[in-house]
């Protein structure tokens, strides 16, 4: 898959014009894998991923022995990488799951989610931040914990491995709008199920990428304006047309929203 990923975005490269022999020029800013898709042993492979595209990368571990409860655990991990003029620096940073399903409990795993992650991108000028957050497959369905974020996070990544795919699709189609941001979910190519939707008025804009079908190794590339949401669209009547990608069409904001610094 790492490779997949790679060979898509040179493709990417070589239809904006790239030939072969100049550096790479496109790069990613967040790769997101499936719940259980990484094991502990290949975090390498994260790494290198990371140096090849300049991305930030959460993906879901296989189950981990912890040194504490001397149980096993479901977690993810982020992947974040800080670049300094002496070199660059990848960091990963642990986000549990606090919520095991129940085949997961009758194999003996321990849910384990002491904190939350919330990763803060920023851009240069005008200086302007993003949060990003998630959360691995089950964990996904509290609503508590989508409650807890709206106000925090400006986008929300659900890492998978899920056979109820129209259960999750709803659950995104309504976080989305409710959490008033964002929400991509990556799941096993085992069973499909993957998209990325965020609260544009627009149906054509409001779904970003989905993917289904089972039995498919795919790989999607898409942008998302992290910062659309982070404040209520302005009321206009009659409705005008707008320009630029902060002022595409927005949904009206959920009761109680009143925008995110």
């Amino acid at each position: 898959m790492c490779k997949l990923i790679h060979g898509h975005l040179t493709a990417l490269e070589t239809s904006q014009g790239r030939r072969a022999g100049e550096p790479q020029r496109a790069y990613l800013d967040l790769i997101v894998f499936p719940e259980l898709a990484i094991h502990p042993d290949d975090m390498d492979l994260l790494r290198q991923l990371s140096d090849r595209t300049k991305a930030a990368i959460f993906a879901g571990q296989t189950h981990f022995q912890h040194p504490y409860y001397q149980q096993p655990v479901n977690r993810g991990v982020w992947v974040l990488r800080t670049q300094h003029q002496s070199g660059r620096q990848i960091v990963p940073v642990y986000q549990g799951k606090q919520y095991p399903t129940d085949d997961e409990e009758a194999c003996g795993v321990k849910g384990h989610r002491p904190y939350q992650v919330l990763v803060e991108l920023s851009t240069k000028l005008p200086a302007e931040t993003a949060r990003l957050t998630g959360a691995i497959c089950y964990d996904a369905t509290d609503l508590k914990l989508a409650a807890d974020l709206r106000d925090v996070s400006d986008l929300f990544v659900i890492a998978a491995l899920n056979q109820d795919i129209t259960t999750f699709d709803a659950m995104t189609e309504a976080l989305h709008y409710h959490m008033y941001q964002p929400v991509v979910l990556a799941n096993t190519g085992e069973f499909g199920g993957s998209n990325a939707v965020a609260p544009y008025s627009e149906h054509y804009k409001r779904f970003i990428s989905h993917v289904h079908g089972s039995a498919q190794a795919a790989v999607s590339l898409f942008n998302i304006d992290l910062l659309s949401f982070k404040s209520k669209p302005i009321k206009r009547s009659p409705p005008k047309k707008t320009s630029g990608k902060h002022d595409a069409p927005r949904k009206t904001p959920p009761a109680g929203y009143g925008g995110r610094l």
